[in-house]
C-alpha cells in the first residue's frame, strides 16, 4: 500500500509539472508578428534582429528578440513590449517625456539602458546601475541604488 501511494504521488507530481511545462524554441524572423516587427523598425531602425525565441507556458506566450547591438526585447502575449535590456542608450522614443526629463535633470551624466513594465509601474535602469521606478504615467516613485 505504501509503495502504491509513493508511486501515485510521483506520478501526480510528474503530471502537474508536465502540464505547466514551458517550451522555448527559436523561430525565423519572418514568423515574428507584424506589430513586433513594426515596433523594432520604429524604435531601432539601425538595428537588425539576430535571434527570436518564442516561449509558451500553458496558454501564455512571449517573444524574446535579440538585436545586433546586444539589446534584448521581451514582448508579452498581446505583442506589447514589457522589458528591454541593453548595453547602450535606449532610444528616447521608447520613454515618456516625464521619465526623460527626470533622468536628464537628476542624472545628467547617465543614460537609460533598460526599461521594464509590470502591472502597475515601470522601471528604468541607468548605465551606472541605478534603478528608478515610475508609475504608468511616468511620474517618479523611488530610486533603488
Amino acid at each position: 500500500m505504501k509503495t502504491k501511494l509513493v508511486v501515485l504521488a510521483i506520478f501526480s507530481a510528474f503530471m502537474l509539472t508536465s502540464c505547466e511545462k514551458e517550451d522555448e524554441f527559436l523561430i525565423d524572423i519572418s514568423q515574428v508578428p507584424s506589430e513586433i516587427q513594426t515596433f523594432v523598425s520604429t524604435h531601432f531602425p539601425e538595428q537588425t534582429i539576430t535571434r527570436v525565441i518564442k516561449e509558451t507556458e500553458g496558454s501564455a506566450q512571449t517573444h524574446d528578440l535579440y538585436l545586433d547591438n546586444l539589446t534584448k526585447l521581451e514582448f508579452n502575449g498581446t505583442n506589447k513590449v514589457v522589458d528591454i535590456e541593453g548595453q547602450s542608450k535606449l532610444p528616447d522614443s521608447l520613454l515618456s517625456e516625464n521619465i526623460l526629463i527626470f533622468v536628464g535633470l537628476t542624472y545628467p551624466d547617465n543614460y537609460i539602458t533598460g526599461w521594464e513594465l509590470d502591472d502597475s509601474n515601470q522601471q528604468v535602469q541607468l548605465k551606472n546601475g541605478i534603478e528608478i521606478e515610475f508609475n504608468k504615467n511616468g511620474n517618479f516613485l523611488r530610486i533603488d541604488e
